[in-house]
């Protein structure tokens, strides 16, 4: 037994291990299949543990059932659901840390799985707005599991009491087929819902449960094999661990990578000592694996507030969050967990010895107090220091001097000047990825994010807004920043015109390689920007628009930095300058990088928390830009600064009651079409006659 217990608690450690890193540094890229190794080694567990009770009375005790269970889950997934309460209304927003609070009413009913798909939550890109109690979607999944696997269990058994094994070991395969073919279909046609629906996780705790009926025959698998099967599981889970990433179809088919892996290793251990692998066996694992419940609880808390308390995400957060996810989980682990699972149970209590009674005592009060420490610090810590004046007069050259100019600058003045936060239209509750431009959000027409089915190329040429019959065409090239000034650019444009939009996530009009946000190649990029230029050569528009975020200079694939990057990029701007010879070309520097309103209008903030300042990087993008473009007679840069911050570059959240960008760096749908006038003047549109 004891070898057992050493590769079930080896595969815990490397499953919340893996999980960890994924959240804390998004590497490795398929950290998140941790996940998977628990759904298995849990259906393992929890059906050979019934089995065994079966086979020595004779029945199932439902009571004996869930009370261990209770036991074991509820103590202390209570206890970090009530301190992540506590902190997130410290440290939040009204609205968000009230979102949390309903995030854990319904973690509390083990149902947090079911409120993440009915809130759209897409597991995979979660940003800012990340809910520190997402993890207890992987516990809802289980205990809804749990909560009728007794039952059939106990029904099979019943009416198949001459061939037991063989009936429970069938109707647990069919399970597993009907669900694993489910979540085929769902992973394709639904992936978000998918990846949190118990219905697509069903078949990794029935796999589980599956190899427990086959306990037995396994046995009397020969020491060599057993070898053989537990390095090559661990084989197979490390890989998956570091090849799976969220481009692939989750969880089916590629959660069989885990699902297959983990089978392997646990294979290896029943019925003998000594084949689990070492990584596995040794102490630290074996310990780690122990307090994984607790690390797993606590880690998406900790990482989530003292990411909110370091946004720069250095070597401090990872110190401060590591240290943290361990201290916390093993004194929950000795204080809460050990505790209330060896006490005694009755339906009329819990009891225990003396010393663990106490321990139960110290345990909530001492927890709660480091806690709420903790928030206070970070409440202290996340109080935005105000923004310091910038100059900005390089952005400011030719900017307008129209009456839309003027009346957007007194409305900057307003918000900059104003002492509470007025009524923002969208509320700062409703602002999300749904507020993005509707021609992303809604159309699709964001290469890379589609969904259509169609190639990138063929998605693009539906995307034409205006009207389709007009004269005159204006071509709109570049990354998500370009997109987002699409509904401004409707705005703008009259019956004469009709846009075409060209655009790719991540994928700048700079003629550059780069490399995804993760890290890997991006050598679409490049073809659909090669694929662009030819369209608008061969169509000849009478306006090009080109919008490129300034942060992908740093994921040039070239690996270039500083000096060298400045340059790679402007080689790359002039590259497209000159691709576009002999068209109306105009550069539209992007909204400047500003704090995010989620973020900064926390409880007892004020407007003037949130007011930004544009930082060096984008000043020295737009001063780059204008020095290529300086040199081409076709290419115009207006300046939009001025749209954004007032001349002595502060730039507040929100302008005329509507938040100026969603997340910290895009426009949102209301901002952008707020922009109408001011694009209008700054194109020429008010003078242009088809």
């Amino acid at each position: 037994m004891r070898g057992k217990r050493l590769d079930i608690q080896g595969l815990r450690a490397l499953a919340v291990l893996a999980v960890i890193a994924n959240h804390l540094i998004g590497w490795p890229r398929g950290g998140f299949i941790g996940v998977d190794i628990f759904f298995v080694v849990s259906g393992f567990l929890i059906t050979g543990l019934l089995l065994r009770e079966h086979q020595r009375t004779g029945g199932i005790s439902y009571r004996g059932f869930y009370s261990r269970r209770i036991k074991r889950i509820i103590p202390a997934a209570i206890t970090v659901g009530l301190i992540t309460v506590i902190v997130a209304f410290l440290i939040f927003p009204l609205v968000r840390a009230k979102n949390v609070m309903t995030d854990a009413f319904w973690a509390s009913f083990f149902s947090a799985n079911w409120r993440f798909i009915s809130t759209g939550t897409d597991y995979m890109h979660a940003t800012d707005s990340l809910s520190p109690m997402q993890h207890y979607w992987s516990l809802a999944v289980e205990e809804q599991f749990y909560l009728l696997w007794p039952i059939v269990m106990f029904a099979v058994l019943y009416f198949a009491k001459r061939y037991p094994w063989r009936a429970i070991t069938v109707t647990m395969g069919v399970i597993a087929a009907a669900s694993f073919v489910w979540a085929l279909w769902e992973s394709t046609t639904h992936p978000t819902s998918a990846y949190f629906s118990t219905f697509s996780r069903a078949w990794e705790l029935a796999a589980g449960a599956l190899l427990a009926c086959a306990a037995p025959a396994l046995t009397k698998v020969p020491k060599a094999v057993r070898y053989w099967m537990g390095w090559g599981g661990l084989a197979v889970l490390l890989a998956a661990i570091v090849l799976i990433s969220d481009v692939l179809t989750f969880p089916a088919p590629w959660a069989l990578a885990p699902v297959i892996g983990t089978m392997l290793i646990i294979s290896a251990g029943i019925g003998s000592t000594v084949s689990a692998p070492f990584p596995l066996t040794n102490r630290v694992a074996v310990y780690l694996g122990g307090i994984s419940f607790s690390l797993y609880l606590w880690h998406l808390p900790v990482i989530v507030f003292v990411g909110a308390l370091l946004p720069q995400r250095g070597e401090k957060y990872l110190v401060l969050s590591l240290a943290l996810i361990l201290l916390l989980a093993v004194l929950t682990y000795h204080w809460i967990e050990e505790p209330f699972r060896k006490a005694s149970w009755t339906w009329k209590g819990l009891t225990a010895r003396p010393a663990v009674s106490r321990a139960r005592r110290i345990a909530l009060p001492v927890l709660l107090v480091a806690c709420v420490s903790l928030g206070f610090a970070t409440y202290q810590s996340r109080l935005p220091e105000a923004a310091a004046a910038v100059s900005i007069d390089t952005l400011l050259e030719n900017s307008q001097d129209s009456a839309a100019q003027k009346l957007r600058s007194a409305d900057i003045r307003e918000a900059l000047d104003a002492q509470e936060w007025p009524q923002l239209t969208p509320a700062i509750a409703d602002l999300g990825p749904d507020s993005r431009a509707s021609e992303w959000v809604a159309d699709g027409c964001l290469g890379l994010e589609a969904t259509n089915g169609l190639s990138p190329e063929d998605n693009a040429i539906r995307c034409v807004y205006g009207n389709p019959n007009a004269p005159q065409t204006m071509a709109v090239m570049g990354d998500s920043q370009a997109i987002s000034y699409v509904p401004g650019l409707r705005a703008a444009i009259g019956d004469d015109w009709k846009i075409q939009v060209y655009s790719m996530s991540q994928c700048p009009a700079v003629d550059v390689q780069i490399l995804f946000g993760d890290g890997s190649a991006a050598p679409v990029c490049g073809e659909f920007r090669d694929w662009t230029l030819n369209q608008i050569s061969n169509a000849k528009p009478e306006m090009v628009i080109l919008v490129s975020a300034p942060g992908a200079v740093q994921r040039l694939a070239s690996g270039a930095t500083g000096e060298q990057a400045a340059q790679e990029w402007a080689d790359g701007i002039a590259a497209t300058y000159n691709a576009l010879d002999g068209l109306n070309v105009v550069s539209l520097d992007t909204p400047p990088t500003m704090k995010s309103i989620q973020e900064c209008a926390i409880a007892g903030s004020s407007p003037s928390d949130c007011v930004s300042s544009p930082d060096q990087a984008f000043i020295d993008a737009g001063v780059d830009t204008r020095t290529v473009a300086s040199g081409y007679a076709n290419v115009t840069v207006p300046s939009t600064i001025s749209w954004f911050c007032s001349a002595d570059g502060l730039c507040p959240a929100f302008i005329d009651g509507t938040p100026s960008l969603v997340d910290g760096g895009h426009l949102s749908n209301a901002a952008s079409r707020a922009l109408g006038p001011l694009l209008k003047v700054a194109l020429g549109l008010d003078k242009v006659r088809g």
